[in-house]
């Protein structure tokens, strides 16, 4: 979605080029830097983690467009999950910003730190979604 909105905001329109979709956003970035696809939409953050930094060149990588910082997508747990385990799954995740164990797990996935989020952190992602709706209809 994100990616769409800032081609159509470069002015690209639909059919003057092609999407797929990557199985996740390291493989996209590998599927550029193979010279598989002309270009890729990823976090800024894909290009830190060391699994893509072993495969690909980052310095050779070049940002073309940016979009505004976004939040990290939420972790979210299924409606018939019981209070107590839901904080004890908070209490967890939350634990890693305190212990260097913790630490290093949330170095290895590129993030610095756990926060509890709210839901006006994601009102840049319903701006960007009707954005892109309004490119699709």
């Amino acid at each position: 979605m994100v990616n769409t909105v800032l081609l159509r905001r470069a002015g690209l329109k639909s059919g003057e080029y092609e999407e797929h979709f990557a199985k996740n956003p390291p493989n996209a970035s590998f599927g550029s830097y193979l010279k598989q696809a002309d270009a890729a939409g990823v976090g800024d953050a894909v290009l830190t983690l060391p699994l893509v930094k072993k495969k690909v060149d980052v310095e050779k990588m070049k940002f073309i467009g940016k979009s505004e910082q976004m939040p990290h997508l939420p972790w979210a747990a299924k409606k018939t999950i019981s209070k107590e385990d839901l904080l004890k799954l908070q209490d967890a995740f939350l634990s890693l910003n305190s212990s260097e164990v913790g630490r290093k797990i949330l170095a290895n996935a590129a993030l610095s730190g756990i926060d509890i989020a709210t839901d006006s952190e994601y009102d840049i992602i319903r701006k960007l979604a009707k954005e892109y709706e309004s490119y699709t209809k």
